[in-house]
C-alpha cells in the first residue's frame, strides 16, 4: 500500500470511528458531559477547518457545537471532501495559509491529512475517558485493529 492509499484507509477508519461514536452519543446527547459534546463537534470542526485550508476556503470556528442530528451528515461530508482531495492531488502539493500569528505557513497536503488523522485519534481517546467516567455509555472501541479485524462481532 502506498502513502496515498494508506491515508485513504486511515480516513475510512477515521470516518468509521466518528460514526460509531456519533451513533452512541446522538440519541442521548443530553446525558453526556458537556466536554464530550464539545469534543465530538471539535473533531468534526477541525476536519472542516483543514479541508477548508486545503481547498482555499476561509477558516471556521473549531469550537461550535453542532446539533446531534447533523453530526453524521457533517462526518460524511468531511470525509467525502478529504477523499476527493486525496484522490486528485499529490501528497507533496504545498498548501499555504494564514496562520494564527497572522503570518503565512506552508505545509504539504499529506502532512496536513496525517495531522488531521492523528488529531481525531487524540480526541477520541479523550472521549473514551469521558464515556467511562460519566457512566453514560461504554467507551466505543476505536482502536485501528478493531477496524481492520474482518470477523467483527
Amino acid at each position: 500500500m502506498n502513502s496515498k492509499e494508506r491515508l485513504i484507509d486511515f480516513f475510512k477508519y477515521n470516518q468509521w470511528c466518528n460514526q460509531n461514536i456519533i451513533e452512541v452519543m446522538q440519541p442521548q446527547m443530553d446525558k453526556f458531559p458537556h466536554r464530550a459534546v464539545e469534543l465530538i463537534s471539535h473533531i468534526l470542526n477541525s476536519h472542516i477547518f483543514w479541508n477548508n485550508r486545503c481547498t482555499g476556503k476561509p477558516d471556521n470556528d473549531r469550537w461550535i457545537i453542532h446539533p446531534a442530528e447533523k453530526l453524521s451528515t457533517i462526518n460524511q461530508e468531511n470525509h467525502q471532501i478529504t477523499f476527493t482531495q486525496l484522490e486528485n492531488r499529490p501528497l507533496s502539493e504545498e498548501i499555504s495559509f494564514k496562520n494564527s500569528a497572522g503570518g503565512i505557513s506552508t505545509v504539504n497536503l499529506g502532512d496536513i491529512y496525517y495531522h488531521l488523522s492523528n488529531h481525531g485519534t487524540y480526541h477520541r481517546g479523550q472521549l473514551a475517558l469521558l464515556f467511562r467516567q460519566s457512566g453514560v455509555a461504554e467507551p466505543v472501541r476505536t482502536d485501528y485493529i478493531f477496524y481492520t479485524i474482518k470477523d467483527k462481532l
